[in-house]
């Protein structure tokens, strides 16, 4: 427990293990206890030191797998009704490559992103 005036704590310390018997109904057992005596400055620095190696981890983690972001896809609907023409418009603007599409099974998609520039082009 704190102490204030002689800026010391007690700390706890349990290790505890999983049981792997599927027949106990222990499903935690106790092994050793430790107390340490740590003073405030010094409990502080070492939950310091223990978030910072956390955050560190997770930064490793993102930075070997960055979270690439993924075209936003429109439908034949949403295009058609954004430009203003017709399906068979669409069609032929994706045969001549005027407005590549994209099929995923049956379905046609248009990147939001093409379209934007085509827009921008003719603006």
């Amino acid at each position: 427990m704190p102490e204030i005036g002689n800026q010391t704590c007690g700390y706890l310390y349990q290790k505890a293990t999983k049981n792997l018997n599927p027949l106990s109904t222990n499903i935690m057992s106790t092994q050793t206890f430790q107390m340490i005596n740590l003073s405030v400055s010094d409990l502080s620095e070492l939950i310091s030191n223990c978030v910072k190696a956390e955050l560190q981890k997770i930064n490793e983690v993102i930075q070997l797998n960055p979270k690439t972001e993924a075209p936003e896809l429109l439908t034949r609907d949403e295009v058609a009704k954004i430009l203003n023409v017709s399906f068979t418009t669409l069609f032929h603007w994706n045969n001549d490559g005027t407005l590549p599409a994209q099929k995923i099974g049956k379905r046609v998609y248009y990147k939001r992103s093409n379209i934007m520039d085509k827009l921008n082009n003719v603006a």
